[in-house]
């Protein structure tokens, strides 16, 4: 399959236009004809594999595409990618904890709603439990957003829209199984994208970079929103505070406390304009 397509290609190389015209026209005269007769055509994992490098080099390939839909092909290519990291990381991680265990951490944190996992943690020391806070907050019951608290998060939100830049990382695939990370600024009032920067590489340093090259010139903006990604160092909140804005990270697990910026991320990533969960 791989051999006849390279020999296709070469031969594009070799024959006029007028010649490559008429061809393409004698194939979907016959893809037409053959639509008629074959309801759902056998696909094998070469033809996907085609398509889904084909989407990926040129911007005009939904034109050509006939035997499945677009979101067919875009469909593939997700799925290849999940199947790609699962090969990769098809190593035993670290082992669950007991079951007796977890309800004990469970009634600590019932018993003591205010306590953080550190302090949880170090509970279970003193009875003998070797395990660390990241654990136990994995564990620990997660606890539903107070309505009066979303309340007051989109008052704020509405009354300070203009003066608002929400901030995120939104993460491409590409063909080749790679992950290309994009710093987005997007403004609360306009909706307008301020900034945006490509690497496949992003580090603390980088990201401060994107941020001086965000509100260098800005006198307009007040609040900066983000969530709570490590590469937000503390060298990053600095030069935020620096630049004369005020930091305002979101909770952790609440992306509606970013409803812009994570809206547009999820556009541009999934094709879809829904409201992140």
């Amino acid at each position: 399959m791989i051999c006849k397509l390279i020999l296709e290609i070469l031969k594009l190389l070799f024959i006029s236009r007028q010649d490559i015209i008429l061809e393409n026209l004698a194939l979907r005269q016959q893809l037409i004809v053959q639509q008629r007769s074959i309801k759902r055509p056998e696909l094998k994992n070469a033809d996907r594999i085609f398509w889904v490098w084909l989407s990926r080099i040129w911007n005009n390939w939904k034109s050509a595409l006939i035997v499945v839909k677009p979101e067919t092909v875009i469909r593939w290519h997700r799925k290849s990618f999940k199947l790609y990291w699962r090969w990769k990381s098809r190593k035993i991680g670290r082992p669950n904890i007991d079951w007796e265990l977890i309800k004990l951490i469970r009634k600590i944190q019932t018993e003591n709603p205010t306590w953080s996992a550190q302090r949880i943690q170090g509970e279970l020391a003193k009875l003998g439990y070797s395990v660390c806070d990241n654990t136990v907050a994995k564990y620990m019951r997660k606890s539903k957003a107070d309505p009066d608290q979303r309340q007051r998060w989109r008052t704020f939100l509405k009354n300070h829209a203009k003066h608002i830049v929400g901030i995120d990382f939104m993460v491409v695939h590409t063909v080749f199984f790679k992950a290309i990370y994009v710093f987005v600024a997007i403004s609360h009032d306009r909706r307008k994208i301020l900034r945006f920067g490509v690497s496949s590489k992003p580090h603390a340093e980088w990201a401060i970079q994107q941020l001086r090259e965000t509100f260098a010139f800005d006198e307009t903006t007040k609040y900066v929103i983000r969530d709570n990604d490590k590469i937000f160092s503390k060298e990053f909140k600095q030069t935020i505070k620096r630049f004369g804005l005020k930091d305002t990270p979101t909770a952790p697990r609440s992306p509606w406390q970013n409803p812009v910026c994570e809206r547009d991320v999820t556009a541009r990533v999934f094709g879809s304009y829904d409201y992140p969960k």
